[in-house]
């Protein structure tokens, strides 16, 4: 790769970072390849290069979205283990850059009007469930995570109560606290602390 292509590349992430800003702050009928012209001082013309349709910049927003979410992860430990410290870095990252929670719940709203972007947020959505139910999986046959305990259903509340902070803007600390605290011990076999 020249240095000429490295510097695209790096100009063309900038623009989806920005993008993905745009959409936290602004919601997503702000995001357009105009406005991330604008925003860049980059040619409009280079934008509609790299993103030839409005759905093209939202399917790279959802991209970049999904690499931040991913990074959220915690690979080492039990199943019980990674699953806690999953939800701490989530919780915590509703105070600290919640940029990836706003830019989600900004993405659910807009989901419902848009056909485009539900098919958008429904496949990475499906990343993120796939995970989770790996881990449940592996959690309930070591017996960290209850018996009987329907995987797929504990993933998608998982994730639906992760979307619901998202959107409760001012819900306080304390609160997500012990929602995501209450989560873990609903998992957790009778008898364990």
């Amino acid at each position: 790769m020249t240095a000429v292509d490295q510097a695209v590349l790096e100009d063309r992430a900038t623009a989806v970072r920005i993008a993905l800003d745009m959409l936290a702050r602004e919601g997503a009928a702000a995001v357009s390849r105009a406005r991330l012209a604008e925003l860049t001082g980059l040619p409009r013309a280079t934008v509609d290069g790299w993103f030839p349709a409005r759905a093209d910049l939202l399917a790279a927003v959802v991209e970049e979205l999904i690499r931040r979410r991913v990074a959220l992860h915690a690979p080492k430990g039990s199943p019980r283990e990674q699953l806690r410290a999953h939800l701490d870095v989530l919780n915590h990252a509703l105070d600290g850059d919640a940029t990836v929670f706003r830019a989600f719940g900004e993405l659910a709203v807009a989901a419902v009007r848009d056909p485009a972007i539900a098919g958008l947020l429904s496949a990475a959505d499906l990343g993120w469930y796939s995970w989770l139910v790996d881990l449940l999986d592996a959690g309930i046959a070591d017996g960290s995570f209850r018996a009987g305990l329907d995987a797929g259903a504990t993933a998608w509340a998982i994730m639906a109560m992760f979307r619901g902070l998202c959107l409760q803007h001012g819900l306080g600390r304390d609160c997500a606290d012990v929602v995501v605290d209450q989560v873990e011990r609903l998992l957790l076999p009778e008898g364990a602390a």
